[in-house]
Formats: structure tokens, sequence, C-alpha cells
């Protein structure tokens, strides 16, 4: 779903709620039941809270609230509406257990969202839609976590990624490979399609970079069954690479030559010989999020000639080297090389706005550059902006976009 940037996309987070300023006026004016009934409407209508805003039909309030059964001295909403990376600090409501945080936001909006009281990270007890991050080592949340949902009337819903009963299922097999590299071992999810044969005509190639993220929490295979059950793709195989520490993610993820070497010297050759996949780069495509979505753009124009499509999901082009003088070191690549015969899907939140660490541009900016500079060297490109940010619940939704436009939307397979 591609949405149109505009400049009303600030976000605005001290605004002050009309059901929350009436609950605060009613509580100073000495209206004992004044709070039970709010909370008790709370139950009843649901949260966040949902109030229109009068001057557009396309923004609501939206208001986050946390109840607390006994005293806290902080606590932080933390999301991709979040101003700081570290999380909003909700304004607590005085003669009450009321916490509360507003923000004006799209009507499109969907996101995860989870609070942080006196550094205690919680999932929100009054929302009961959520979405469970499993641990791992390569995890960002540690331990397994729970997110809450807010999904507003006019996102889309998202009906690739529950399983339903009665539909043919894909197989998993998971493998440790081990790399020339001195210490090295990978984990490798790969999925083969109901009905997987060697039989049958070679199949496309899915190679998926942050294999826990496809694998654990986007549940890649799922989408891929019920796309796949309605002829939305052609049979593949889809191989999703998972690292066992974060230290060798960050490593591999820097523009590392000797993990570009692997994918292509050594994970190709064993994917291609264990699995009945084309050799082909037109059928072939690579994958990921974030900093992998940088790394899945590198394995591309440094190998056209095993990956013919690129898949980046909100991935970090401002990215760039200690050496480096500038930011955007991909941009930088792209400009000063020949242009090479891949195709690429990028898709970015409008909400992934904040700057690098070092002064950088975002997320949103950077892949803007980057899509008019592949479009200016004259790369085909699907570009696409969602109502969100960097959050799991968005990149499902833009896996399925960007698997349907590279493999459906630029012509015949």
């Amino acid at each position: 779903m591609t949405v149109k940037a505009s400049n009303d996309l600030e976000r605005q987070t001290r605004l002050l709620s009309p059901r929350i300023a009436a609950l605060a006026r009613s509580i100073r004016q000495g209206d004992a039941a004044a709070l039970a009934r709010f909370w008790q409407q709370v139950g009843t209508q649901g949260v966040p809270l949902r109030e229109p805003l009068e001057e557009s039909g396309t923004f609501s309030l939206l208001t986050f609230l946390w109840q607390a059964n006994s005293p806290a001295r902080e606590i932080l909403l933390l999301s991709s509406l979040s101003e700081a990376e570290a999380g909003d600090r909700l304004v607590h409501v005085r003669g009450s257990d009321l916490w509360y945080r507003s923000y004006r936001v799209r009507d499109d909006l969907r996101a995860t969202y989870h609070f942080q009281v006196d550094g205690v990270p919680q999932a929100d007890p009054l929302n009961h839609q959520f979405m469970l991050l499993p641990s791992d080592g390569v995890s960002p949340y540690g331990e397994t976590r729970c997110l809450s949902i807010v999904r507003m009337p006019e996102a889309q819903s998202l009906p690739w990624v529950m399983p339903v009963p009665g539909r043919p299922f894909g197989r998993v097999n998971q493998h440790a490979l081990r790399s020339a590299q001195p210490g090295n071992v990978y984990r490798v999810w790969v999925y083969t399609p109901p009905n997987y044969t060697r039989a049958a005509d070679p199949y496309h190639l899915l190679l998926l970079l942050d294999g826990w993220m496809y694998a654990r929490v986007l549940h890649t295979p799922a989408i891929l069954d019920n796309l796949l059950d309605v002829g939305a793709l052609p049979p593949l195989v889809a191989v999703m690479l998972g690292h066992a520490d974060r230290e060798t993610r960050g490593r591999d993820f820097a523009f590392s030559l000797s993990f570009l070497d692997f994918v292509g010297q050594e994970l190709l050759p064993w994917i291609r010989q264990h699995y009945h996949v084309a050799g082909d780069p037109a059928r072939t495509i690579v994958g990921g999020v974030g900093l992998s979505a940088v790394t899945a753009a590198l394995l591309g124009l440094r190998h056209p000639d095993l990956f013919g499509n690129v898949l980046a999901q909100s991935g970090h082009f401002a990215e760039k080297t200690p050496e480096d003088v500038e930011h955007e070191r991909l941009a930088n690549l792209i400009a000063t090389n020949p242009a090479v015969p891949v195709r690429f899907h990028l898709d970015v939140g409008l909400l992934e706005t904040r700057p690098t660490p070092d002064g950088g541009p975002s997320v949103l900016v950077s892949n803007r550059h980057l899509r008019h500079l592949l479009q200016a060297r004259g790369y085909r490109v699907h570009y696409e902006e969602f109502s969100g940010g960097s959050d799991p619940l968005c990149w499902q939704e833009t896996l399925v976009d960007g698997l349907l436009a590279l493999l459906k939307g630029f012509g015949p397979v």
C-alpha cells in the first residue's frame, strides 16, 4: 500500500485528549465516580483511545493509557510513534491511577508498542491484540517479548499472515552451516512449498537475510503458503539465513566483503546442491530488513550473475564505514559504478524519520535518495511508503507487496 507523504506527518505528541481533559476536570471538581466511569468505558470501547480531529478526515488523536495498580516513578511508551528512541514519557493525571500519552496519527496507521514501567518492559494489559517476539541471540529485545498492536480503521487487514486450516502447508527444515571463516556458524531455515519435488522444473529462489526475523517473527512460511495456494506467486524455495549472535551479525552487515563472498561462494552452492532451485538470476531474489537490506542490495550489485532481484525493507541506507567521510555508502557505490541488470523493491515507513546517531539522514530520507538515484541510473524500482515505522507488523505487509512486485508486477516471470 503506497502512501503519499505530506507536511502534516510531523509527530505532535503534546496534544490533550478531550476525554482525558474532561476526566481531569471532573476529578478536580470532586466527582468521586468519574474515574471509575472512565475505566468502565475504556473496558467497553478498547484501547488505545481514538478521537476524531475535526480539521481532517485523514488523522485522528490516538491516546495510550496505563492504569497504575501501584505507584510508579516513570512510565515510557516505546513505539514507532515515539519521538525518542528510548521512548516517550506518559503523563500522570493527578488524583488518579491514569497515565497517558496522545499522538496525532494517520487513520491507516499500523504499529506495535509496549510500555516500560520503572524500567520493566510490559505489554498493554488493556489490549488483547499482540505480537509475540520469541527470544533469540540476535533479537534486539533479548528475552521473549510481547508487543501490543494498534490498527487504525483505514489500515488494511493482513490476510496472508495466519495459517488457514485445510490449506496445504510447506515444510521448513533448519540446518547449521559452518563457513570457511573460522568460528562462523549460520542457522539456515529452508522453506519448501507443498508438493515440492525434484521432478518439477527448478523452483524460484528467495534468499532472506536476518533469518530469525523472517522465520520466527514475520512468519514468512505461512505467508508463502497462503500466496502460493491462491496462485499469487510461482513455486519457490525460501532460504532464511540466520546468525548465531549479534556480534557476528553486526560485522557481516557492515559492508563485509567476506560475508558477500560467503553467500556467493559457499551458501548458494550449498543451496543448489541440496535443493532444486533455478540458477537464472532473474528467478532469484535476495532480501533483508534494516541493515540486512543494505547487504541484500550489495549482493545484487556485486553478484548480478546470481541475484536479479533485491527486496529491501526499511533499509538503513544512510550507513557508512568508519573510513567514509559521507553517509549513504551504498548510494555512492551505485553512483560511481556501472549499472547492472538488477531490479529493486524498496519500502520505508513514513515514521522512520529519526536521523542516525552520527548525524546522517533518516531511513525515510535515505530511501528516497536511493530510489531517485536508482531510477536515474536506469534501474527498475518498485517503491513503497507505508503508514508506520520500523515495525515487524508493517514488514509483514510490505514483504507481500515486494514479492508480488518482483515476481509479478514487472511483467511475465
